[in-house]
């Protein structure tokens, strides 16, 4: 709880007030707590160095002049002390105030004991009794903060894969390029600080040594263009200036260091072609030949709207077409009319007898 105005200008009233008897005694020289003049208050390591006070407090240092402070004060209780010395302990109303003041400087026990002092001299005082009340009730707890929750762990990096070279690249990379790298690259590029570039140092145990060795080389290859090494960034990193340093890592094309570097990528290159093979591009294989439909899997095409004409055009009417004449029957031997029938019918002069001869 942060001290109010009205307890300040208590502080500064009885501050000025002359002792009564039995006072506290004089100020000390070094304490926790100063009251100033204009009602403000400062704590920390405060201590009297001449005519000032040297306040020490959040990692800072501030001097007060002596004419502007009223007291220094060991901590609160000495100020509660300091108070009661000045308070005239037969009056309900000092004593009412005074336990004021300890409330509001978190001094709950001591306001407790002042406003029962004052309940005692002057019983049933309803601004008493509502300060009892108040101070009966249990203090109102701050919130329970929420535990934080632990942060996620970080995803184990997968292994480095192994990486196959011939006994005479290997044995270059271990004796005189890892080297060099770790001494030129590694105070920048060792731990989380160089991805994607990222060097491991080495150790003198067996096993660990050839982990970090094994991890350094597939970094390394990683930086290497495998069609144009000239162009790899492993190379042109160390012969330029970055990452905000003053000057190359291997110092220039010109120096040994990068000579050996970059005679050894191009050794490794030309004696392990199987590196070669990451730059491999898959060719799709050809599509088949679309196959062709045979005759009993030719589904006849569902036939088609004709198309709507457009806007402008004029509907035309289409001639009814001339009715085609019948087909004739096939001579299938069953026809229903007798031939013989038919020519009686319209022929009746040929059924007459032929007239005799003369």
């Amino acid at each position: 709880m942060k001290p109010t105005l009205r307890s300040l200008s208590l502080l500064l009233l009885f501050a000025a007030a002359p002792p009564l008897p039995g006072a506290a005694p004089e100020a000390p020289t070094a304490g926790k707590f100063l009251v100033l003049r204009n009602g403000r208050t400062l704590e920390g390591d405060i201590e009297r160095v001449g005519e000032q006070y040297r306040v020490r407090r959040d990692g800072g240092e501030t001097w007060i002049a002596a004419q502007l402070v009223v007291r220094l004060f060991r901590d609160t209780e000495d100020a509660y002390q300091f108070l009661r010395a000045r308070t005239n302990l037969d009056d309900a109303a000092d004593r009412l105030r005074l336990a004021k003041w300890c409330l509001d400087f978190r001094l709950r026990e001591r306001a407790l004991e002042e406003a029962t002092a004052a309940d005692r001299l002057r019983p049933k005082d309803a601004e008493t009794q509502r300060f009892l009340e108040r101070l009966r009730q249990p203090p109102p707890q701050p919130p329970a903060a929420a535990p934080a929750a632990p942060p996620p762990a970080p995803a184990p990096e997968p292994p480095a894969p192994p990486v196959s070279l011939t006994p005479e690249a290997l044995g270059q990379f271990t004796r005189k390029v890892q080297p060099i790298l770790l001494n030129a690259c590694a105070s920048c590029h060792a731990g989380d600080r160089g991805r994607p570039f990222k060097l491991t140092q080495t150790s003198d145990v067996a096993a660990l040594n050839r982990k970090a060795s094994q991890e350094n080389l597939a970094a390394v290859l990683a930086q290497v263009k495998l069609d144009q090494p000239q162009a790899s960034p492993l190379l042109t990193k160390a012969a330029t200036v970055h990452g905000g340093g003053d000057k190359a890592p291997l110092g220039g094309r010109q120096a040994a260091a990068y000579r050996a570097l970059e005679d050894w990528v191009k050794g490794t290159l030309a004696s392990n072609p199987h590196l070669q093979d990451k730059l491999a591009v898959p060719v799709a294989p050809p599509a088949p030949p679309e196959a062709k439909p045979s005759f009993a899997d030719v589904t006849p095409d569902a036939p088609r709207a004709a198309p709507a004409p457009p806007a402008h055009a004029v509907p035309i009417t289409p001639t009814p077409a001339a009715a085609a004449p019948a087909a004739k029957p096939p001579d299938n031997g069953d026809d229903a009319y007798d031939p013989s029938e038919f020519n009686r019918q319209a022929h009746p002069e040929r059924d007459k007898p032929p007239a005799p001869k003369s």
